[in-house]
């Protein structure tokens, strides 16, 4: 699901920038009309202020359901047609029918809630149905050559915070410094959680961790015992994805994000701590 959003994101962007430009979300029309309507500029807008560094651009806020009434707008489908003719040969009414039905099922997950196997079944297969018609867009229009390289769309970590990767830019850097709350002292343990692009099946990549002069491969999981040694102002978790092929696209790794702690010293008293690593 996530990386149908991801997928729509990236259509959106590519296929309004060059008609309305950058700030296509907020462009008018010849009557001074927003191609855009209200609600999801707002609401776009509000996620972006919220959460600053988690949206690097406008576009990255967008939910699916925004996703939904961007693309199926009247005036604007015109313009993604050829991308969606494959999933959706008929039009933006079989569009805006099929992706709606994507909308609840999304918003459960989304709170962790469950969902029948049904709406399983229909999530895989409509997303699936969409990627693989913008796959073939974009390689029909000489994008897909560029660099199609796995990447990752979602982490996790043990505070519960949620990073969600644009791959506008690398490295991804998520910084928790600031909030008092995710600290970290030696004895207490961290844990990251990355989630691939299912595009890619697990056998087409490897996941390599760093930290501090630590390595680790092939988990999408790493839990850290942090020790005194890692006391820092800035202690940084590194987390890469390497494809099997014999190029990449930053030379030795395909995407890389980068999440930022602070470890305070150890209370008085403290025992001294041993480091274990999974």
């Amino acid at each position: 699901m996530e990386s149908l959003e991801l997928w729509l994101r990236r259509l959106i962007d590519d296929v309004l920038t060059p008609t309305y430009g950058a700030d296509y979300l907020n462009a008018q029309d010849d009557h001074g009309n927003y191609i855009i309507n209200r609600e999801v500029r707002e609401n776009v807008a509000q996620r972006k202020r919220q959460e600053p560094q988690r949206y690097a651009r406008l576009i990255d806020a967008a939910l699916l359901d925004d996703e939904i009434k961007i693309l199926c707008h009247q005036q604007l489908y015109g313009y993604f047609r050829a991308a969606l003719e494959g999933a959706f040969p008929d039009g933006t009414t079989e569009a805006r029918t099929f992706l709606t039905r994507l909308v609840e099922p999304r918003n459960r997950l989304s709170h962790a809630n469950p969902i029948s196997v049904r709406q399983a079944e229909r999530v895989i297969c409509y997303s699936n149905d969409v990627i693989d018609s913008l796959k073939e867009y974009y390689g029909a229009v000489g994008r897909a050559a560029e660099y199609n390289v796995p990447s990752v769309i979602r982490a996790v970590d043990s505070f519960g915070n949620v990073a969600l990767p644009n791959q506008q830019h690398n490295p991804e850097i998520f910084d928790y410094r600031k909030n008092q709350a995710h600290e970290l002292r030696p004895g207490q343990t961290i844990s990251v959680e990355v989630e691939i692009d299912p595009a890619f099946s697990p056998g087409q990549y490897a996941i390599v961790w760093e930290w501090d002069s630590a390595r680790l491969m092939d988990c999408n999981k790493v839990t850290i015992l942090i020790e005194r040694s890692h006391v820092s102002e800035l202690f940084t978790i590194e987390c890469k994805v390497v494809s099997n092929e014999d190029w990449h696209k930053y030379r030795y790794y395909d995407h890389r994000v980068v999440f930022m702690y602070r470890v305070l010293p150890p209370l008085e008293g403290a025992a001294p701590t041993r480091s274990t690593r999974s």
